[in-house]
């Protein structure tokens, strides 16, 4: 059984996420940068942050098209139904040419969240002419 702490935690962690979905818009600068059969990809302009190891840390908003939400509803179930679009925290490491999630919140059209995620420390390389390299050539200059 989690402690009571943990609990505790657990729902902060929520709450600010939720929070953070309502106020989305305020203060972003949120930018295209790729358009796919899927989805639409931004990234805030504002929120970038670069540290002196050259990793470079962003946001990406992920709106899915018809067909991104119904692959969507057929990898993970209906409960992806009324998915509007996805805020993703991301890291780059612009020396390696690596990426790495750190956060995922799934979103429905009125707000909601449907489903968060933190992703394991684990960095990928950057495959060629993906949103990952779009993105890269853009935060990474």
């Amino acid at each position: 059984m989690k402690s009571l702490a943990g609990k505790a935690g657990i729902m902060c962690v929520i709450t600010g996420l939720t929070l953070f979905g309502y106020s989305e818009g305020w203060g972003k600068d949120w930018k295209l940068f790729k358009k796919t059969a899927d989805a639409k990809f931004y990234y805030d302009r504002k929120g970038i942050t670069r540290s002196p190891k050259k990793l470079v840390s962003v946001w990406v908003k992920q709106v899915y098209t018809k067909k991104g939400k119904m692959d969507m509803i057929n990898l993970v179930g209906l409960r992806y139904e009324y998915l509007s679009h996805s805020i993703n925290s991301l890291e780059f490491d612009c020396g390696g040419k690596m990426v790495r999630f750190l956060s995922m919140a799934y979103y429905s059209k009125n707000g909601d969240v449907l489903d968060l995620e933190d992703s394991p420390d684990k960095r990928e390389s950057i495959t060629p002419n993906s949103m990952f390299d779009a993105l890269y050539n853009k935060v990474c200059k």
